[in-house]
């Protein structure tokens, strides 16, 4: 069955990660197991909604939106495609994507962690 609406494209690699998903309208995540799935946080920055297998890691991150969680089937995939596909639910879910990344920005994680070596030098280590 084919959507007017909806084209998947398989683009292989790629250099610039960041300008392909600001140029999509979506990631679909399919993976059965991950940890912290970077390529999730990279589209979430892209402002780029994540349609994603709810798994661990994946579903930490997805929970307060930013596209759609859902079972590993081809059903559930595709209506959770075609959900996205609406433009209010898009710019809503885009929006929410955005501000769910910021947290894992660089910069950010960057600052946290030399916050906390630097406490960690200035009150000493009992190891």
């Amino acid at each position: 069955e084919t959507h007017p609406n909806i084209r998947i494209r398989l683009v292989g690699q790629v250099a610039d990660v960041p300008q392909l998903l600001r140029k999509s309208d979506l990631l679909l995540h399919t993976s059965a197991q991950e940890g912290l799935p970077t390529v999730v946080l990279e589209s979430l920055a892209a402002g780029t909604p994540v349609v994603a297998v709810e798994i661990r890691g994946t579903s930490d991150i997805l929970r307060s939106g930013g596209g759609c969680l859902v079972a590993p089937n081809p059903e559930e995939i595709a209506h959770a495609v075609e959900h996205l596909s609406a433009p209010e639910v898009w710019t809503r879910e885009s929006n929410r994507a955005r501000a769910i990344a910021a947290p894992f920005r660089r910069s950010e994680v960057l600052g946290e962690m030399l916050d906390l070596y630097s406490t960690l030098v200035e009150n000493g280590s009992d190891r």
